[in-house]
């Protein structure tokens, strides 16, 4: 075990100095560094697809919309397992920090990286478990999205010291894991899906003014929730017994998601027979004006 996390050492190290070696460009370290900071090309590209499958007018729309909350619902889950992982697991310096690289940048060196563990990232845990569900959704989006993950979000990371290899190809392995596995799970589209897509036609304005703040924070990497959560759990890890706190916070967080998802979808099953009641009139009438 030992020597299989050496050698996977050994070559993280390597891609990094092989990098190292391109630092300093004026041009090229300001274009990655835009990849890097720019969230509306990062970000905003792969959440404004999901929109265009929602609205996207077939005759399998609304299965599609199903599969769509349940990609999301994966992506979630995905980004806390990857935190659970990082918390979990030893603290892994960023290679900013941890290598001596031969050749500075020619930018200020990222910040607000020397508190959180490198490996896995919920960078590519996130972005990549929404890349898979676009590619669920259409295959002709493989190889669009998998230079895309490659080129505009990994690789600028390992670049500039955010992340090692490993970091991004575990990240990733959990993001895809975590969406895949919730597309397999049947009864999430029971539990999930079906109530939510029931309340988007009886409540449309609440459903699309809560839609689209989550597409905010997706796009903006959920930066205005992390942040305080951050500042949180640090304040936390000071007081005394902080576990315990921090464990029945995560149980309260817990039954919490639970009774919400049993409300849905007793919402659900109250409004079901009122929607197919309605869309039946609804169809009864076009056959009379026909």
């Amino acid at each position: 075990m030992h020597s299989a996390l050496h050698f996977i050492q050994n070559i993280d190290l390597s891609i990094y100095y092989w990098l190292d070696r391109f630092h300093g460009n004026w041009y090229l370290d300001r274009f990655v560094a835009f990849q890097e900071s720019n969230s509306l090309f990062k970000c905003g590209l792969l959440t404004s697809l999901f929109w265009y499958f929602w609205f996207r007018d077939d005759r399998e729309q609304r299965q599609t919309r199903s599969k769509i909350l349940i990609i999301l619902t994966g992506t979630l889950a995905g980004i806390v397992l990857a935190r659970v992982v990082a918390t979990i697991m030893p603290f892994r310096v960023r290679p900013m920090y941890a290598t001596n690289a031969q050749h500075a940048l020619s930018i200020p060196m990222p910040g607000g990286f020397l508190d959180w563990s490198s490996f896995p990232s919920d960078h590519a845990a996130y972005l990549c478990a929404l890349g898979f569900g676009l590619i669920w959704l259409s295959r002709r989006f493989t190889m669009p999205v998998m230079l895309f993950l490659a080129g505009w979000v990994c690789l600028p990371r390992m670049y500039l010291g955010i992340h090692y290899a490993s970091d991004l190809i575990a990240g990733a392995a959990i993001g895809v894991t975590t969406v895949w596995l919730s597309l397999k799970m049947k009864w999430l589209e029971a539990s999930i899906a079906r109530p939510l897509l029931i309340f988007a036609d009886r409540k449309p304005q609440y459903f699309y003014m809560l839609a689209f703040l989550g597409t905010f924070e997706m796009t903006t990497l959920f930066w205005d929730i992390q942040a305080p959560i951050h500042a949180g759990l640090h304040l936390l890890s000071r007081i005394p017994h902080h576990k315990v706190i921090g464990g029945g916070l995560v149980l309260l967080t817990g039954l919490f998601l639970t009774w919400l998802m049993m409300t849905l979808r007793t919402f659900a099953e109250h409004a079901e027979p009122q929607h197919t009641f309605a869309k039946a009139t609804a169809a009864g009438r076009n056959l009379s004006v026909r």
